[in-house]
């Protein structure tokens, strides 16, 4: 069928350049969605990370302004253990959203997590020692508050420190991932230009070897038929139209040769 119609070969040969620019066209889409990769990797990474130490240094906060108002208002038993169990609340969310953070982390950050869990658990120790001493003294906020003071200190200070470490991280890693998307889109645009080229000089090459050279050639031949000179023949083994209409001239050449031959032969 392809040799048999010319139409269908420059279908072929417009379909086949098609094909090659959305092939080039994927892979350079295949390119970028590496970056776009990276850039979900840095969400659930460092930045979810950062996000959920800044949760857990928030409810520690309020863990602590609770921690202030059993000091504070402690001194009915009712408020007492009202504020109690809010501190405990607030402590027990501080546990949750760290075990988030060892779970969706990977070493050396779970290490440093589990290690900010541990610090975190020996400090509720600390202030269920610090209730203690705040009941022994009559409920006193001062003893309360001498029997824990600056043992919160450290707890936020890592957890500072870490967010401080993966915002920096994620920092340089979203710059890398910047860089690298730029390079790929240039890269691909100069890859897809020289491809659209290289496509457009093989097209045009084929065009003009299948297509303009043959009939450049029957005209040629037709201009020499039409002055008298019959000794050649066109050569072709093609089956589509230009084929047929070589063979065409080759007849329309022995009618002319024969009817010259007879003219010349009645005179």
């Amino acid at each position: 069928m392809l040799r048999k119609s010319l139409s269908v070969q420059i279908l072929a040969l417009l379909g086949g350049s098609l094909l090659a620019m959305l092939v080039i066209a994927l892979v350079c889409f295949q390119l970028l969605s590496s970056s776009v990769r990276g850039y979900g990797q840095l969400i659930n990474g460092p930045l979810q990370a950062s996000q959920l130490i800044d949760e857990a240094n928030l409810q520690f906060k309020v863990q602590v302004q609770e921690w202030k108002n059993v000091l504070l208002r402690g001194k009915q038993p009712a408020e007492l253990d009202k504020y109690w169990q809010q501190f405990l609340a607030r402590e027990q969310q501080v546990q949750r959203i760290l075990d988030q953070l060892i779970q969706a982390s990977e070493a050396p950050l779970k290490a440093r997590a589990e290690q900010l869990k541990q610090s975190h658990r020996q400090l509720g120790q600390a202030y269920t020692q610090g209730r203690q001493a705040f009941l022994a003294a009559g409920a006193d906020p001062s003893a309360g508050d001498l029997a824990v003071k600056g043992v919160d200190r450290a707890t936020s200070e890592q957890m500072s420190e870490l967010v401080s470490q993966l915002r920096s991280e994620a920092q340089g890693r979203a710059q890398a991932i910047n860089q690298s998307a730029e390079r790929t889109v240039w890269l691909g645009l100069l890859v897809m230009f020289g491809s659209a080229l290289l496509v457009g000089l093989l097209s045009l090459w084929l065009v003009n070897r299948n297509l303009i050279e043959p009939i450049r050639g029957l005209i040629e031949y037709v201009a020499q038929l039409s002055q008298g000179r019959f000794d050649a023949r066109v050569a072709t083994d093609r089956e589509d139209e230009l084929g047929r209409l070589a063979v065409a001239a080759n007849t329309l050449r022995d009618f002319l040769a024969d009817t010259v031959a007879r003219l010349q032969d009645n005179a």
